[in-house]
Protein backbone atom coordinates (compact mmCIF):
# COMPACT_ATOMS: atom_id res chain seq x y z
CA UNK A 1 0.00 0.00 0.00
CA UNK A 2 1.49 3.34 -0.98
CA UNK A 3 1.94 6.10 1.56
CA UNK A 4 -0.59 8.25 -0.30
CA UNK A 5 -3.24 5.53 -0.14
CA UNK A 6 -2.41 4.91 3.53
CA UNK A 7 -2.77 8.61 4.33
CA UNK A 8 -6.06 8.84 2.42
CA UNK A 9 -7.35 5.78 4.26
CA UNK A 10 -6.40 7.33 7.60
CA UNK A 11 -8.10 10.62 6.70
CA UNK A 12 -11.22 8.85 5.44
CA UNK A 13 -11.40 6.82 8.62
CA UNK A 14 -10.88 9.90 10.78
CA UNK A 15 -13.80 11.67 9.08
CA UNK A 16 -16.02 8.57 9.14
CA UNK A 17 -15.61 7.75 12.84
CA UNK A 18 -17.75 10.62 14.21
CA UNK A 19 -20.52 9.75 11.74
CA UNK A 20 -20.34 6.09 12.70
CA UNK A 21 -20.50 6.99 16.39
CA UNK A 22 -23.73 8.89 15.72
CA UNK A 23 -22.44 12.12 17.25
CA UNK A 24 -20.80 15.29 16.07
CA UNK A 25 -17.45 15.82 17.79
CA UNK A 26 -17.03 19.54 18.47
CA UNK A 27 -13.52 20.94 17.98
CA UNK A 28 -12.06 20.64 21.47
CA UNK A 29 -8.76 19.51 22.89
CA UNK A 30 -10.12 16.10 23.87
CA UNK A 31 -11.88 13.34 21.96
CA UNK A 32 -15.02 11.52 23.02
CA UNK A 33 -13.99 8.59 25.23
CA UNK A 34 -15.96 6.22 22.98
CA UNK A 35 -13.57 6.98 20.13
CA UNK A 36 -10.32 6.53 22.04
CA UNK A 37 -8.47 3.24 22.09
CA UNK A 38 -6.85 0.74 19.76
CA UNK A 39 -8.46 -1.20 16.90
CA UNK A 40 -6.65 -4.18 15.34
CA UNK A 41 -7.76 -5.97 12.19
CA UNK A 42 -7.66 -9.69 11.70
CA UNK A 43 -4.62 -10.80 9.66
CA UNK A 44 -5.46 -10.70 5.96
CA UNK A 45 -3.56 -13.41 4.05
CA UNK A 46 -3.02 -13.20 0.29
CA UNK A 47 -1.63 -16.22 -1.58
CA UNK A 48 1.56 -15.59 -3.58
CA UNK A 49 0.89 -18.03 -6.40
CA UNK A 50 2.26 -16.43 -9.56
CA UNK A 51 5.25 -18.18 -11.17
CA UNK A 52 7.46 -15.24 -10.17
CA UNK A 53 6.28 -15.31 -6.53
CA UNK A 54 6.80 -19.08 -6.35
CA UNK A 55 10.34 -18.69 -7.73
CA UNK A 56 11.15 -16.04 -5.10
CA UNK A 57 9.20 -17.15 -2.00
CA UNK A 58 8.50 -20.84 -2.69
CA UNK A 59 5.31 -22.77 -3.30
CA UNK A 60 2.28 -21.95 -1.07
CA UNK A 61 3.81 -18.76 0.38
CA UNK A 62 1.46 -15.95 1.39
CA UNK A 63 1.61 -12.28 2.22
CA UNK A 64 -0.14 -11.26 5.44
CA UNK A 65 -1.32 -7.74 6.31
CA UNK A 66 -2.48 -6.41 9.69
CA UNK A 67 -3.82 -2.90 10.36
CA UNK A 68 -3.73 -1.20 13.79
CA UNK A 69 -5.36 2.18 14.51
CA UNK A 70 -4.81 3.98 17.80
CA UNK A 71 -6.71 7.13 18.81
CA UNK A 72 -5.64 9.05 21.92
CA UNK A 73 -7.80 11.25 24.16
CA UNK A 74 -6.20 14.35 22.62
CA UNK A 75 -7.52 13.35 19.20
CA UNK A 76 -4.23 12.32 17.62
CA UNK A 77 -4.27 9.03 15.79
CA UNK A 78 -1.77 6.56 14.37
CA UNK A 79 -2.56 4.08 11.60
CA UNK A 80 -0.02 1.26 11.26
CA UNK A 81 -0.02 -1.29 8.42
CA UNK A 82 2.27 -4.30 8.89
CA UNK A 83 3.02 -6.72 6.04
CA UNK A 84 5.06 -9.91 6.16
CA UNK A 85 5.71 -12.92 3.92
CA UNK A 86 5.09 -16.42 5.32
CA UNK A 87 6.28 -19.70 3.82
CA UNK A 88 4.09 -22.81 3.41
CA UNK A 89 4.75 -23.77 7.07
CA UNK A 90 3.70 -20.34 8.43
CA UNK A 91 7.26 -19.18 9.21
CA UNK A 92 8.15 -15.57 8.49
CA UNK A 93 10.61 -15.49 5.58
CA UNK A 94 10.72 -11.74 4.98
CA UNK A 95 11.20 -9.16 7.66
CA UNK A 96 8.19 -7.04 8.39
CA UNK A 97 7.33 -4.03 6.29
CA UNK A 98 5.70 -1.37 8.48
CA UNK A 99 4.00 1.85 7.30
CA UNK A 100 2.76 4.47 9.77
CA UNK A 101 0.59 7.55 9.28
CA UNK A 102 -0.05 10.07 12.04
Amino acid sequence: MSRVRLTLTALGTAFALPALAGAHVPPTKTTTPALTGTWRSAPEPTPLSSPFDESVWGKNAKSTRTVVMTITATGSATLTVTRKILDANGREIKSRDIDRAR
